[in-house]
């Protein structure tokens, strides 16, 4: 960058996840835990934190947050570099802690170049329900070190990192197919490295070791595979019963996909193979629906639907109550007032109410 004037800035991101750096209680005190990631030939600095969000004096967890301090030429460029390095840290907390994460969004960009006057850009964007009332997966500091110092001083660091990003790709993912496609990538990304490593002849071997307590051979996985992209036949289709043998697979696969990454990171099997590896990923539910289910007397409905005149239920002054407990559980409660909109001369009888996950 000699001869170009360099460019400060201050970029911040946030990430949806159920990972976090501690615990709902200590979230309502300040300061708050950070992690500081240093990239010097970069002229780059990264500090992880927890992100919050108050409600109803309530600190709440919806994810993790980053500044980026960068040296850079132009924002796009600062943009480019900070994004692929906050992401590349993601895949290490997922690997980690086994928790789902969205892709980073960019919040804001500060140009602090010169100090007396910083143009400021803040993003807003109608970003998706990020409360969630389970409790947040603390990131084992310990384990966590132990991992990225490992990474770090890989001499294979970009195909790790191409492979944990598929890891935790399957790991977001709530599709079957995506996340068998998303394990089986990862897997051939470690192909090469384990033969070389263990002088395997493929990635058969991965699925004997006793870690990874596969009930599959990966031959059977291979078809499958081959099954999904190309079909037995040239009109096969997605049968329930072929989504629900890849389902089957998941499990063995991911095991397979952390303990190969586990063998070339060279990490102890005394110290964290078992558990780690039968741990399973704590994925936010989906949607919470309120069921009110009774019965519409004098419904007259024509073979031609009119969408103004069809019964509908309007929901209206939603008040989310949140409180903390003792132990560090959330107290959750929703209420709302309800308005039905019912034909001329039709009635709705409530019986009874319940609550759905999508």
């Amino acid at each position: 960058m000699e001869g170009s004037k360099v460019k400060e800035f201050y970029i911040r991101y946030l990430a949806n996840t159920l990972s976090s750096l501690s615990g709902r209680i200590e979230h309502q005190k300040i300061p708050l835990p950070k992690l500081e990631f240093l990239y010097p030939a970069m002229n780059i600095t990264i500090y992880l934190f927890d992100y919050l969000e108050e409600h109803n004096n309530l600190k709440n967890h919806i994810g993790l947050g980053f500044i980026v301090h960068i040296r850079e030429l132009d924002e796009d460029q600062a943009i480019k570099k900070s994004k692929n390095l906050v992401e590349n840290i993601l895949n290490i907390i997922s690997f980690e802690s086994l928790s789902p994460c969205k892709s980073a969004k960019l919040i804001s960009i500060v140009d602090s170049t010169n100090k007396n006057s910083c143009p400021t850009k803040f993003l807003i964007s109608p970003f998706e329900e990020k409360f969630s009332p389970l409790s947040p997966i603390q990131i084992d500091k310990k384990r966590f070190d132990m991992i990225w110092n490992s990474f770090i001083n890989s001499e294979s660091k970009r195909r790790l990192m191409r492979s944990l990003s598929w890891l935790r790709k399957g790991i977001d993912s709530r599709i079957v197919v995506d996340e068998f496609i998303s394990y089986f990538i990862a897997l051939n990304i470690l192909e090469p490295l384990l033969r070389e490593n263990r002088k395997w002849d493929g990635l058969d071997n991965i699925f004997d070791q006793n870690e990874v307590n596969s009930p599959y051979e990966f031959t059977e996985i291979r078809r499958a595979r081959n099954r999904l992209f190309h079909g037995a036949t040239e009109y096969d289709e997605l049968s329930d019963s072929f989504i629900n043998e890849l389902n089957n697979y998941l499990e063995p696969m991911r095991r397979a996909i952390i303990y190969g990454i586990l063998v070339l990171l060279n990490i102890q099997k005394d110290y964290m193979f078992k558990n780690f590896i039968n741990k399973k990923p704590l994925r936010v539910q989906g949607e919470t629906y309120f069921i009110q289910k009774g019965i519409i007397e004098n419904l007259l409905l024509s073979s031609s639907i009119i969408p103004e005149k069809f019964p509908e239920l309007k929901v209206t002054n939603k008040q989310k109550i949140i409180s903390l407990k003792c132990n560090g559980d959330l107290d959750f409660k929703l209420k709302y007032t309800t308005e039905y909109k019912l034909p001329n001369g039709s009635n709705f009888m409530l019986k009874e109410v319940e609550s759905w996950i999508d």
